[in-house]
């Protein structure tokens, strides 16, 4: 791993981290997930199309990489709704670990399937304890502290597969298109439409949603930390193996898991904490 590759993944990291907690703030107001969608990627793409103007002409095979994107773009929109509906139903402190353990292990099975990426024996011990990180956190007595465990487990996996899906496409565009901001730029709107749709298609069996100031704050701290930490993502994954990026790019759960427990007194134990600790554990594993 270069050191510039490492710069980039630590960038994105850290801007991911707050770029989530937006998105947990958003949940825990009960706020529009699609409304927060619809503003956040609007401004995300309005960011990236302005920086695409001044850079070079189109490149080559554009129509493959837009195709790509387009695809990414659907799933990252579907996959930050069902974050944040899920964020609705179980506390951070329970989401966090579970998702960034599901999401590398998708990652770097799809990393060595698809791209042909090597799994370590040390990553395969990742993999091992990764396992026993649900195992710890989901207990009975969850089941009557959180909201709805399970709903939100389900939209947990559902919002994890589709984020990790996207990964190994945004390491096929990097390699086809030196130019990162064209499918950036397609990715973010085609995640700006999807919200627009999804909301559409929402509000047709629900009551009308006032918009606040509020909502528009924390949709513009989501679009311009949605953009930094996209860019940054796809920096580091252009330089590198997308499954060991991706994987240093989950230890990001520390930022909102901390924030939500300071800020909206989420619930936290020894085994939580010990939760937290394993999967910290597996990922740098992963990452070896």
């Amino acid at each position: 791993m270069t050191h510039a590759a490492f710069i980039w993944a630590l960038a994105a990291t850290f801007l991911s981290g707050i770029q989530v907690f937006a998105q947990k703030v958003t949940a825990h107001e009960r706020r529009d997930s699609a409304l927060n969608g619809i503003i956040g990627f609007s401004l995300a793409a309005l960011i990236s199309g302005a920086v695409l103007l001044g850079t070079s002409e189109l490149p080559q095979g554009w129509p493959i990489i837009a195709g790509i994107s387009v695809c990414a773009g659907m799933m990252l929109c579907l996959s930050s709704y069902f974050r944040i509906e899920s964020l609705k139903s179980i506390d951070s402190v329970i989401y966090f670990p579970v998702s960034k353990v599901l999401g590398p292990l998708v990652v770097v099975v799809l990393g060595i399937t698809l791209l042909h990426e090597e799994l370590t024996l040390l990553q395969f011990f990742g993999v091992i304890f990764s396992i026993f990180v649900p195992l710890i956190l989901i207990s009975s007595t969850e089941k009557h502290r959180q909201k709805n465990l399970a709903l939100g487990l389900m939209l947990l996996i559902i919002s994890t597969l589709l984020a990790a899906g996207t990964a190994p496409m945004q390491k096929v565009v990097t390699n086809l298109s030196a130019n990162l901001f064209f499918p950036l730029f397609v990715w973010l709107t085609t995640a700006a439409i999807g919200s627009l749709a999804l909301y559409a298609i929402l509000s047709r069996s629900r009551r009308s949603v006032e918009i606040d100031k509020k909502d528009l704050k924390l949709g513009a701290l989501n679009g311009v930390f949605q953009f930094a930490s996209a860019f940054a993502f796809i920096k580091a994954v252009s330089l590198g193996q997308v499954s060991i990026f991706y994987v240093i790019h989950a230890h990001y759960i520390l930022i909102p898991i901390i924030l939500s427990v300071f800020y909206y007194d989420e619930h936290i134990n020894l085994r939580k904490f010990a939760a937290i600790v394993l999967s910290f554990a597996a990922i740098s594993l992963l990452a070896l």
